[in-house]
């Protein structure tokens, strides 16, 4: 086989890879009638019946084939946090973290760095992490539309979010 051949060879699987990847669904949920849509077009579940830890939560998202909720902008973040407050006034835990990285270190679910001092944070916060603290990240209904950090061992409700690769099967 010459050399041109294979590159054609090699650039028709890549396309037909890349055409089955995009055609694949398995990684996304077959029913997503029990999550709501809000007004910036993505799609949450809230789970205001039970409080879970943080790592509770982001198993039981994952189960759903979800996400827990990354709100990486002011607008996703009051959008969630006004659908939160409508439910119930309690705390909700979402994605980002400290806990796979150094204390102070924040992380979305999909490896995108939150800063300490991003205007999305309550002020004085992040405030729960270093000397062995994992903090984790959540909104407080009953109060702005800021993040808040807690140590991931606390009970909390939590949203889960439908991956922005599931959108457009649904």
């Amino acid at each position: 086989m010459n050399l041109e051949a294979t590159r054609r060879d090699l650039n028709d699987l890549k396309s037909s890879s890349i055409r089955n990847s995009e055609k694949d669904t398995s990684h996304c949920p077959s029913d997503v009638s029990n999550l709501t849509v809000l007004p910036n077009g993505k799609k949450y579940l809230f789970s205001n019946e039970t409080r879970v830890t943080w790592y509770e939560a982001k198993v039981l998202c994952e189960m759903q084939k979800l996400h827990l909720a990354s709100p990486k902008t002011q607008q996703d973040l009051t959008t969630v946090h006004r659908k939160a407050r409508e439910l119930t006034f309690v705390p909700w835990w979402l994605s980002a973290s400290d806990a796979r990285s150094n204390p102070g270190q924040f992380f979305w679910h999909d490896g995108t760095s939150l800063s300490t001092n991003s205007l999305l944070w309550s002020e004085g916060e992040p405030s729960d992490y270093g000397q062995g603290n994992e903090a984790c990240v959540w909104i407080r209904s009953n109060a702005s539309d800021k993040l808040e950090g807690s140590k991931c061992s606390s009970y909390y409700h939590y949203i889960c979010e439908l991956p922005a690769a599931c959108m457009s099967h649904k």
